[in-house]
C-alpha cells in the first residue's frame, strides 16, 4: 500500500554500481546503487486506486538484467504508533465486536505489523525478517491494531479509496524509546543511563539476570503453594471488584497467590452454551476456570479479563468460577470501577459482590522486575521507526504516555513536542500530521500522581 498525492520514495539494496531502474503506472525512475549497496528513487505522485503493476529492475556492468514485479494500491497510509493502547489487537477484542469477524472480507484495508526490534548502536534500514501487508479478513484481523482498524475502516467508508495501516507500537514504551539519539541529547540524563546497554554483553547479562531473579521468585511461589496445599489456609470473603487490602485488612501489603471463588445460578436454558466471562482487569496475573475448566489466563494487568466460556461447560444451577491471582508487589486487585458479568446469550449474570477466599501462598518481598531492554531510550528508533522512516504517509496516529506518568510526566509535553520533529525529519515530511489519542480519565494508582494528568 502506497501513500497517494505525493511523491512515492522506494528504496533498496543491489549490487554496488549497478542501475535500479523502477517503473508503476506509468512513473519510471532510476539510480545508481552506491557503494555502500543501497540505493532510493522518488516516482511522481500516483492517484488513489489500482492495483498497479510495479516493476523494479537491476542492471549490472556484466549487462545481466533481474527484475521483479508486485501488485501495489495506492491510497491513505497511517502510521499507527505509540504503546499497549495502540498496539492492543482485534484478537483480543473478538469478544467485544463479533460481527467486525462476519463481515465480507477488505483486501484494500490493510494492516503491516512492523517486528519488535531494538538497537542501541545505530539506525537500521532493513528487516531482518519478512514483513507483509494483509487485508482485513476473518483469518487475518486478529493481528491489526484494534483503533488502527476502526479508524482505517472509517476512512475507507467515507473515501472509498484503499487504506494501509502501518503498525509501529510497543506494549509498555516509553516516548524516549522512540527518538533518535539526536533528538535525546537534550535529555543528556538518559544517554548516561543508557551507556551500559550499548555493551551487547552487559546488556544481556543485566537482562537475563533479572528475568532469572523474577523466576526465582515464581518457582519459590509455587513450592510454597504446593507445601501448603495441605495445611489450613487463611480464608475470608471479600467484594469486589476492589483492591485487596480494601476489602480484607488482612490481604493489606498481600505478595503471593490467592484462590478466590463465587458461585453463580444459571437456568436451564443455559446448558451446553457458550458465553463470555468479563472479570475486567486484575493485578497481577491470573489463571481463571469456570466449573474446574480453564477458560483463560493473563500474565499481566494490562489485559481486560474477556475470556470465551466453551460450550457444554455451564449447567443449570450452582456453576462454579474461580480464578488463581498471583500479586507481585502488595497491591493485588480486581481494578475497581470495571463490570464482573458472565453473559450467556443476551442475559447478563452479575459476578461482583462477595467472593470467598483462601490464600495459596505468600512471600515477604516484591517480585524482582523485569530489567527490560526494549523500553530504552532510542532502542525502539532505532530499531523499529528508522526502518519505516521515508515511508509516504498521510498521518501518524499517535496513543503513547502512560509509561511516562509519575515524576517524569512534567517533561513529556517537550518530549512529545521533539519526538513530532525527529519524526517529521526522518520522514521528510515537514508537517506530517500527528493525531494524537488523549489518555483516558484514569484515576487508579494515580490517586496523588500528578502526572496523569499533565501527559493527559
Amino acid at each position: 500500500m502506497l501513500q497517494s498525492g505525493m511523491p512515492v520514495r522506494i528504496w533498496g539494496g543491489g549490487r554496488p554500481g549497478s542501475t535500479i531502474e523502477v517503473s508503476v503506472a506509468g512513473r519510471r525512475a532510476d539510480a545508481i546503487v552506491d557503494a555502500d549497496g543501497a540505493w532510493t528513487v522518488t516516482l511522481e505522485p500516483l492517484d488513489a486506486g489500482g492495483p498497479y503493476r510495479m516493476t523494479v529492475s537491476e542492471t549490472s556492468e556484466a549487462a545481466t538484467r533481474e527484475s521483479l514485479s508486485h501488485d501495489v494500491y495506492a491510497g491513505e497510509v497511517f502510521i499507527c504508533a505509540g504503546q499497549s493502547n495502540m498496539e492492543y489487537q482485534m484478537e483480543f477484542l473478538h469478544w467485544r465486536y463479533p460481527s467486525e469477524f462476519t463481515r465480507e472480507a477488505d483486501s484494500l484495508l490493510r494492516h503491516c505489523k512492523v517486528p519488535v526490534r531494538f538497537d542501541f548502536h545505530g539506525p537500521r534500514h532493513e528487516f531482518d525478517e519478512p514483513v507483509q501487508w494483509v487485508g482485513a479478513a476473518s483469518d487475518t484481523l486478529d493481528e491489526f491494531t484494534g483503533i488502527g482498524y476502526f479508524f482505517g475502516r472509517m476512512i475507507r467508508e467515507s473515501f472509498g479509496v484503499p487504506v494501509g495501516l502501518l503498525n509501529i507500537t510497543l506494549g509498555g514504551s516509553p516516548i524516549e524509546s522512540w527518538m533518535d539519539e539526536e533528538t535525546l541529547a537534550a535529555w543528556p540524563r538518559m544517554l548516561t543511563d543508557l551507556a551500559p546497554y550499548r555493551n551487547d554483553d552487559e546488556a544481556r547479562v543485566r537482562n537475563e539476570s533479572s528475568i532469572e531473579a523474577r523466576t526465582r521468585w515464581h518457582e519459590d511461589l509455587r513450592v510454597r503453594e504446593v507445601n501448603r496445599w495441605n495445611e489450613d489456609a487463611e480464608t475470608g470473603t471479600v467484594n469486589l471488584p476492589a483492591f485487596l487490602s480494601d476489602a480484607d485488612p488482612r490481604l493489606a501489603g498481600f505478595r503471593g497467590v490467592i484462590r478466590l471463588w463465587r458461585t453463580v445460578m444459571l437456568p436451564t436454558y443455559a446448558v451446553g452454551r457458550p458465553a463470555v466471562l468479563h472479570l475486567g482487569a486484575m493485578v497481577d496475573s491470573d489463571i481463571t476456570y469456570v466449573n474446574g475448566v480453564e477458560v483463560g489466563r493473563s500474565e499481566h494487568q494490562y489485559f481486560s479479563r474477556d475470556y470465551v466460556v466453551p460450550e457444554n461447560v455451564l449447567k443449570a444451577g450452582p456453576n462454579d468460577v474461580e480464578v488463581r491471582l498471583v500479586c507481585e508487589r502488595g497491591t493485588g486487585r480486581f481494578t475497581p470501577g470495571k463490570r464482573m458479568h458472565l453473559d450467556v446469550g443476551d442475559d447478563s449474570f452479575d459476578l461482583s459482590g462477595a467472593w470467598r477466599y483462601m490464600i495459596g501462598a505468600e512471600i515477604d518481598e516484591d517480585c524482582p522486575t523485569e530489567d527490560s531492554l526494549q523500553w530504552k531510550p532510542l532502542g525502539l528508533y532505532n530499531g523499529m521507526t528508522a526502518t519505516c522512516a521515508g515511508y509516504g504517509a498521510r498521518a501518524v496516529l499517535w496513543y503513547q504516555g502512560e509509561s511516562n506518568t509519575g515524576d517524569v510526566a512534567d517533561e513529556y509535553g517537550h518530549m512529545l513536542t521533539a519526538m513530532i520533529g525527529c519524526w517529521r525529519h526522518a520522514w521528510d515530511q515537514e508537517r506530517l500530521p500527528f493525531l494524537i489519542v488523549q489518555l483516558p480519565v484514569f484515576s487508579i494508582d494515580n490517586v496523588e500522581d500528578g502526572g496523569w494528568a499533565l501527559v493527559r
